[in-house]
């Protein structure tokens, strides 16, 4: 009765933090939220805008391919298995890509449990957890898209955009560049659902994919992704209807525990997902977990929060007298 009565007490609580987000910034996306849920009219609404576009995607050129710096994947396997099971496995960041975002996150801040005002450098995260007397369960960077020349090249790959516009259907958007650590902590049941650590999915758009990329070694204690074989097309009416966290037993009973794939890799690894898939992270257990997702639609409503203005950054500094409001140090580099 009690875990009853505090799930319903978060998603109460979530639900009417959503509506007063819709209601306050774009109304269009609240009803979107209430109505992407549902399959049926989720495909009908995303065959509406695709022709509206009147943008079908078209074959890339050689010259784009050659661009890429994923020039043999195969498209059209990648997107008949995300069709097919919501996911694609095996895409893989070249080496100096990987160590360009690495070196990008060693030298800027990000940000405690995704607050602005709990900036740290991650080398210097214990002195920053006792200086905000308080445990990191996660820690995102900001505006990355625009302060990591790495991930600007990503987002605009001609081999991921040409993946997610078969998928969609039409020229998609990129609409959020995130790069964020997961760490070991005793997390909460409250910690869990704020770091998409219960199951669930995503309603972003009528019609959306996500590219993820593990920047660390990610094995079964380091926090791997986990997502529900074949939810994209098919969930219970009770999902559909009702809440949007759900724990590993419930998915297991309802989707069986075959579908559920835990994903695994060394640091460069990457995946494709759509994540109106069930899906969550695991709770890293003795390794700290970095992964950037890039994420594509067919609109972008302006909510997906991965930028912030520097200025309200306030960041911890080991060895300085106070707090500074200065979002990096050029100099830093470890």
């Amino acid at each position: 009765m009690v875990s009853f009565l505090r799930d319903l007490y978060y998603e109460g609580y979530e639900t009417a933090h959503a509506w007063y987000r819709g209601l306050t910034h774009n109304r269009k996306w609240l009803l979107m939220r209430q109505l992407s849920r549902f399959t049926k009219i989720r495909c009908w609404i995303k065959q509406s805008v695709v022709k509206q576009r009147l943008a079908l995607c078209a074959e890339p050129c050689e010259t784009a391919i050659d661009r890429s710096i994923f020039p043999d994947v195969a498209i059209d396997q990648v997107v008949q298995s995300i069709q097919q099971d919501g996911y694609f496995l095996g895409l893989q960041l070249p080496l100096s890509i990987v160590r360009s975002i690495l070196d990008f996150a060693n030298q800027q801040p990000c940000l405690g449990n995704r607050y602005p005002d709990t900036g740290f450098y991650y080398a210097e995260k214990a002195q920053a957890e006792a200086h905000y007397q308080t445990a990191f369960v996660t820690a995102s960077y900001f505006n990355t898209a625009l302060t990591c020349p790495a991930i600007a090249k990503l987002g605009q790959d001609p081999v991921l955009r040409s993946i997610a516009a078969r998928y969609l259907g039409a020229e998609p958007v990129l609409i959020s560049s995130r790069l964020w650590w997961s760490f070991p902590s005793r997390a909460t049941v409250r910690d869990r659902r704020k770091s998409a650590q219960m199951f669930h999915y995503d309603l972003d758009d009528y019609g959306f994919l996500k590219f993820f990329f593990y920047l660390t070694d990610v094995d079964e204690w380091a926090g791997p992704h986990i997502c529900v074989r074949g939810t994209h097309l098919h969930k219970r009416w009770f999902h559909e209807w009702f809440g949007k966290k759900f724990s590993e037993a419930a998915i297991e009973r309802a989707y069986g525990s075959a579908n559920v794939i835990t994903v695994c890799g060394e640091s460069g690894f990457g995946f494709a997902e759509d994540t109106f898939c069930f899906h969550r992270a695991s709770p890293p257990q003795k390794h700290d977990r970095l992964i950037l997702q890039l994420e594509y639609a067919l609109q972008d409503y302006g909510m997906e929060r991965d930028t912030i203005d520097p200025q309200s950054v306030r960041v911890y500094a080991a060895g300085a007298d106070s707090l500074t409001g200065s979002p990096c140090r050029g100099d830093r580099v470890r």
